[in-house]
């Protein structure tokens, strides 16, 4: 750049007050205009006012030659572009790679309705925070009619905790354009990347503004992007026109509130953007590329707006950008606010003779291709189905459906530790106000209710009737339910978790792993193994450390850890009823689980185990009660294995019972054995310490979660049945202090409570949700579908 060039601050839109020069200081009659053109100049000017004495003048003129170089060392020796505000100007897209700062204006115009205006710079507050690396400013093109009305708009803003500027538009309404352009050529001055274009009676709502952005920066050839909302012509979701063929403005449902629109129409959109013709004006992001090529909004044909958004999104579109819907960002508009009836139809009537004349032809082909466009009917659509059915879960924190897996009618109905547990953790979030479901087969939802009495008063039960995966999914898709979390908690439901996530791509996947499946006897040579990667990029989560280092081990999978839970309503025990060892009539009883179909669970060693302490101890020292299976499924292994049944003699068989049978056993026994090769968790373990029961549990698996050895409970190397044997004659002989491990039993599951573990765990899920979201707007940019 030689110094006889204009300077860089030649096209600056600078105001009134800050172009003012001191008159002491300067004549009146110079040409100060050529000197700032034209520093050389300048400089020669100044020696000759030294000469002649005139220091004031001579001073000032070395201080424009001054600045005007100290512009364009910065601009030689830091890389900026040209200072012009050209938006036509090819050197001003050029950035320093150190300066990686994003920074979003937002532009609004008010022409008064203050009291709508409040409302929008609430919300906005409130539902946009920046993220490390972005710099928000507000920019405030004041056109109202009366100083009061400019007086609360000032009083309005001091809620706003960015850089806010205020431009005055006059003592008379200069227009929405001018008043537009306005902002956006102090936005473009102060080098802002993205300039949004706000209507002042709009109500934002949480992750409105992040997928906008994202949908600008994620293609060099998108030069604009809009919400859906309630009120923008064709971007108006769920329903477009009125019964007399106007625009639906589309009143909230009863009992909807308009966050809830947005979580909804978040949950029901589908991962991509819509390439449309011309955008609604009422809120419009700008990515800087689109003003650089086309200039401002044209405030000579539409000096009031209502027209000057479609004529702008064609100059857009003639310069080879695109322009885009989000469906993922709504935003609610109240519509017309700044101007009475008469006045809004005047202005409406002259503009539309103005588009008739200008761009009649244009305009009717981009309305006749947003009446056919199929991905903004679907949106509708699909938001309009899912409105009666979401009403009640939308309110909540945030929504999760947990998939148990599907159990033949053959099979005799026993409640298992993996479905406790998911029914627990159901119940605990919905004390921390989730909305949670859990979906099991049909015929067994009478006995979930009559299990979880708690879980059955807040309706958590869905139930589905076929054991195929794809058909389980087409069941649940019928409800129209959108849930936040769609979670697998067995191998042979990730299938329909996944089938699930592509009606609704914005649900979080995840699986609540409760085992290493690979490892049970009946799924060896399955995919179980292959189900945790299948889902790695979604919510993986156990509940106890040894589940999260083993996926992270042998699996290369990241899971997050949750607290367990425990039904302290059925496994309770009052401190006083601790002072005795838990006796009847006399003798010691220790009890176990023996199920037959389960080989991981070594029954046939729990049972050696309890014959060789009976038979060691004598029955007036040692009672022994076995629970899960029947008296003749028992019989009939000992057959197979080749045992004999007389094994079973003097053991009380009580067969599946419920958990209150279960709780009633463990409160009348001392120690509860489970003999395990191992145990991913050993809820009966938890259970027996909440009812003051010593348990003996597997060294091997995730019981070190609640259970520490020879201080609460006894862990034992399972391998031989010598161990068990040991265990239990160190407890009866009096090795250990019995009262007072009973005592630490108890403490310690007062930790794992439902309500404080179920709202951890709602923590937990909402931090990752939160991260998320964010994630999958950047996601959701890169596919495009076209009207």
């Amino acid at each position: 750049m030689g110094w006889n060039q204009d300077p860089p601050w030649t096209n600056l839109q600078i105001e009134r007050q800050e172009m003012e020069l001191n008159g002491a200081h300067l004549r009146p009659s110079t040409r100060w205009h050529r000197f700032i053109r034209r520093p050389g100049v300048a400089w020669k000017r100044h020696r000759r006012c030294w000469r002649t004495r005139r220091w004031m003048e001579a001073i000032s003129l070395i201080t424009m030659v001054y600045l005007w170089w100290k512009v364009w060392y910065l601009q030689q020796n830091q890389g900026t572009a040209s200072f012009s505000l050209s938006p036509t100007s090819e050197s001003t897209q050029n950035r320093s790679e150190a300066e990686e700062e994003e920074k979003i204006a937002f532009v609004f115009t008010v022409h008064g309705a203050i009291s709508y205006f409040k409302g929008a710079v609430e919300t906005l507050v409130l539902h946009t925070t920046p993220k490390p690396g972005q710099t928000f400013k507000l920019f405030v093109a004041d056109d109202c009619a009366h100083r009061e009305e400019s007086k609360d708009l000032r009083l309005t803003l001091e809620i706003v905790r960015w850089d806010v500027k205020v431009m005055s538009m006059g003592k008379k309404r200069a227009g929405y354009t001018k008043a537009v352009n306005a902002g956006l050529k102090a936005a473009w001055g102060e080098g802002f990347e993205i300039m949004v274009t706000i209507n002042s009676d709009v109500v934002f709502t949480p992750h409105w503004l992040e997928p906008l952005v994202a949908a600008l920066q994620s293609s060099s050839d998108i030069g604009m992007a809009g919400p859906i909302s309630n009120a923008a012509s064709y971007q108006s979701v769920p329903e477009l026109t009125a019964n007399r063929g106007t625009w639906n403005t589309n009143p909230l449902p009863e009992g909807w509130n308009i966050s809830d629109m947005s979580k909804l129409a978040f949950l029901t959109s589908k991962c991509n953007l819509i390439d449309v013709p011309i955008l609604n004006g009422f809120l419009i992001a700008i990515h800087r590329r689109a003003l650089q090529e086309v200039g401002w909004m044209n405030e000579e044909l539409f000096p009031h707006g209502y027209g000057e958004e479609n004529e702008y999104a064609f100059r857009v579109k003639a310069a080879g950008l695109k322009l885009v819907v989000s469906p993922m960002s709504y935003v609610y508009h109240h519509k017309t606010k700044s101007f009475s009836d008469e006045e809004r139809k005047v202005l409406a009537e002259t503009a539309k003779q103005v588009m008739k004349k200008h761009m009649g032809e244009k305009l009717a082909n981009a309305e006749r291709t947003l009446r056919g466009c199929e991905a903004l009917a679907s949106q509708r659509e699909v938001l309009a189905e899912h409105l009666e059915s979401m009403h009640q879960q939308i309110q909540k924190r945030f929504s999760v459906l947990f998939i148990l897996n599907p159990m033949p009618r053959s099979l005799r109905f026993m409640m298992r530790g993996g479905w406790i547990s998911v029914v627990q953790e159901a119940v605990g979030l919905i004390y921390a106000g989730v909305h949670a479901r859990v979906a099991v087969q049909d015929w067994t939802v009478p006995r979930f209710e009559d299990n979880f009495p708690e879980a059955s008063k807040h309706g958590v039960f869905l139930g589905y009737q076929s054991m195929h995966a794809d058909r389980i999914a087409e069941e649940l898709l019928q409800h129209r339910l959108a849930f936040d979390f769609l979670v697998a908690t067995h191998h042979t439901t990730v299938p329909v978790v996944v089938q699930m996530g592509l009606m609704y791509p914005n649900s979080i996947k995840g699986y609540y792993v409760q085992d290493i499946e690979e490892n049970f006897h009946y799924n060896r040579g399955t995919n179980a193994a292959s189900t945790f990667r299948i889902l790695n990029d979604g919510f993986i989560f156990a509940k106890t450390r040894f589940l999260v280092e083993q996926l992270w081990t042998n699996y290369n999978v990241s899971a997050h850890l949750i607290p367990p839970t425990l039904d302290r309503n059925i496994f309770t025990k009052s401190d006083s009823a601790l002072q005795h060892v838990n006796r009847k009539d006399g003798i010691i009883h220790v009890c176990a689980m023996v199920r037959t179909l389960t080989p991981r669970r070594n029954p046939l060693g729990t049972l050696d185990i309890l014959a060789t302490v009976r038979a060691e101890l004598g029955p007036e020292k040692i009672q022994a009660s076995v629970f899960g299976s029947s008296r003749q499924e028992i019989q009939s292994l000992l057959r197979r294995k080749g045992k004999g049944v007389d094994l079973l003699e003097g053991i009380n068989v009580l067969g599946a019972i419920g958990r209150q049978q279960v709780a009633d056993l463990l409160g009348t026994c001392t120690f509860f054995l489970d003999f395990s090769d191992w145990q991913a968790f050993g809820r009966s373990g938890l259970e027996a310490m909440a009812m003051g029961c010593i348990p003996i549990l597997p060294i091997h698996g995730g019981v070190n979660t609640y259970a520490r050895n020879g201080i609460n409970a006894l862990l034992v190397n399972t391998t031989r049945v010598e161990n068990g044997v040991a265990a239990i004659k160190a407890l009866v002989t009096g090795k250990h202090n019995l009262l007072k491990m009973r005592v630490a039993a108890l403490l310690s599951s007062h930790e794992y409570d439902i309500p404080e573990s179920g709202q951890k765990t709602a923590n937990i899920f909402h931090t990752f949700q939160s991260s998320w979201i964010s994630r999958r707007h950047l996601q959701c940019s890169a596919a495009v579908s076209c009207c």
